[in-house]
């Protein structure tokens, strides 16, 4: 699934917001794992305002410590689920 990290207004690149997109507890779970927290605060992220990240043609992207922790989760979510 695609979630658009930003778009265009006529005043010219808005940011749209992990906040916006995960519930209150999945950013907090984010949070709690010491490289998301790390990575994002060396980007000068803070919580309730985390930005996608985007690459050259402002495409939405998951670095590869978000990635992880999603992979990692949906792993562990699927081997508890009858």
């Amino acid at each position: 699934m695609l979630i658009p990290c930003c778009y265009f207004e006529e005043t010219g690149f808005v940011y749209i917001y992990w906040d916006s997109k995960a519930s209150l507890e999945d950013m907090q779970e984010m949070w709690s794992h010491s490289e998301v927290a790390e990575e994002w605060t060396k980007s000068g992220e803070k919580r309730g305002k985390v930005r996608f990240s985007h690459d050259q043609n402002k495409r939405p992207y998951l670095s590869r410590v978000e990635m992880k922790v999603e992979i990692n989760k949906h792993e562990n979510s699927s081997i508890l689920s009858p």
